[in-house]
């Protein structure tokens, strides 16, 4: 029975895949890529064609501008929440090396992969750059003179930017992110 089974009956080879990392974009960003993938088989078809070679560079940087301020977006979405957990899910998203250390180099630049020798070396990086603590407490003086201290700092804002009363708006300024109650407008 088995002989006539593997004999008539078809089977389907399924190919067992890792997880692959797909990207999910927005629709305007996918039509782009595809717009990007059409041209490129156009171009391996042709590729003296100067008319095609043109459309190419110019989706190809039209999809890099959009991809980048896509990732701007997503940054800023994470920095908006205020939200630790967010911001950890979103940086570990990003680790090289997803279950801890990765492979280290030695002095002599050799691959150290053993966790010992891993710690030994972590250690000893951590002992160099930092300080033995005496139990003493050191006395902190003034490096400025009191004529030399900022007293007031006024940042003005784009009237499309300034706050109603009753918003809890947290604004980024440069670098730096200010609650709407810390800005004088």
């Amino acid at each position: 029975m088995g002989h006539a089974i593997n004999q008539f009956v078809p089977v389907k080879a399924v190919r067992l895949t890792t997880k692959r990392n797909v990207k999910h974009y927005p629709r305007s960003i996918k039509s782009t890529i595809g717009r990007k993938k059409c041209l490129w088989h156009r171009l391996r078809d042709n590729p003296m064609c100067e008319s095609v070679t043109k459309d190419y560079k110019l989706d190809v940087a039209k999809c890099r501008v959009l991809i980048r301020n896509y990732q701007i977006k997503k940054e800023r979405q994470v920095i908006a929440a205020n939200n630790a957990g967010a911001f950890y899910k979103f940086s570990n998203k990003r680790l090289s090396c997803k279950s801890g250390v990765g492979a280290l180099r030695d002095a002599n630049g050799n691959l150290v992969t053993d966790d010992r020798q891993r710690a030994d070396m972590l250690n000893s990086f951590f002992v160099s750059v930092g300080s033995c603590d005496d139990g003493n407490v050191q006395l902190c003086r003034h490096v400025l003179k009191r004529e030399n201290v900022l007293n007031q700092c006024n940042l003005t804002l784009p009237l499309s930017l300034q706050p109603s009363e009753s918003s809890n708006q947290t604004y980024l300024l440069g670098q730096t992110i200010f609650h709407h109650c810390y800005i004088t407008v």
